[in-house]
């Protein structure tokens, strides 16, 4: 834009030097012509430069109208994310705490779940044949994995597992299996109980180390009808060893 007016003032005084200089005759006087053709082609660049004035004017403030325009949009537009920024940042602060909060809930949880301990023990009972056996007395139950009404053990989570258990009969006559099982019906460990010929009571003992996923059960079962001492002489323990990573 501006070299255009600079080349057309550059023209303009080339055409207003030829004006301003004396138009005249061989015999001296001016030649009204000449000058009338001068005053002409003045008049003509005169209108031609305002015209031009004009539509550089024009130009000029359609450039100002679009620039603010524009420059309006970008106002908006870093306003709007701005707006934006603090939206995420708010979100991600909420996350944060939620990712926190969350975070506390699964330790706890965690914490609660490998408290997989417990001992308990039997009242004198004539024990059932092949059901489990429902140890009625809790000594010591951390998570509350045993269940008194099944008399099974149920793994809060999946890991390794110890389980014993021992068994006093009294007037036992007859020989008899004790075993620990887990879902499904598996015999995870049998104990043998040989009665005494000179004694009215017998015993039978087991232990074992096996793995169980979670949600499955355990407990432990006779093979016969027999009646099994109480107190703390018949009783059915575990423990989680290990937790699966």
């Amino acid at each position: 834009m501006y070299v255009a007016v600079l080349s057309l003032c550059i023209l303009l005084c080339e055409s207003l030097s030829g004006l301003i200089l004396p138009q005249t005759t061989p015999d001296g006087s001016t030649d009204l012509t000449s000058l009338l053709s001068h005053v002409t082609l003045l008049e003509q660049t005169v209108t031609g430069l305002q015209t031009t004035t004009v539509q550089l004017q024009s130009d000029l403030q359609a450039n100002k109208a679009q620039a603010a325009a524009e420059i309006s949009s970008l106002k908006n537009e870093m306003a709007s994310l701005k707006a934006e920024l603090r939206v995420s940042s708010d979100n991600l602060s909420i996350l944060q705490n939620q990712s926190l909060d969350n975070m506390q809930l699964v330790m706890a949880l965690a914490s609660k779940s490998r408290k997989a301990s417990f001992q308990v023990s039997l009242q004198l009972i004539r024990s059932p044949a092949n059901i489990p056996l429902k140890f009625s007395h809790v000594d010591y139950n951390a998570g509350s994995a045993y269940n008194t009404t099944t008399g099974k053990f149920t793994a809060p989570v999946s890991g390794t597992y110890m389980f014993w258990t021992h068994l006093e009969m009294w007037n036992s006559t007859s020989y008899t299996y004790v075993y620990i099982k887990k879902s499904g019906g598996v015999n995870i460990v049998t104990g043998y109980l040989k009665p005494h010929t000179s004694s009215n009571y017998a015993d039978a003992s087991a232990v074992t180390v096996t793995h169980l996923d979670r949600g499955e059960y355990a407990w432990v079962e006779m093979s016969s009808f027999h009646f099994v001492y109480g107190d703390t002489s018949s009783y059915f323990g575990g423990a989680i060893l290990l937790v699966d990573g």
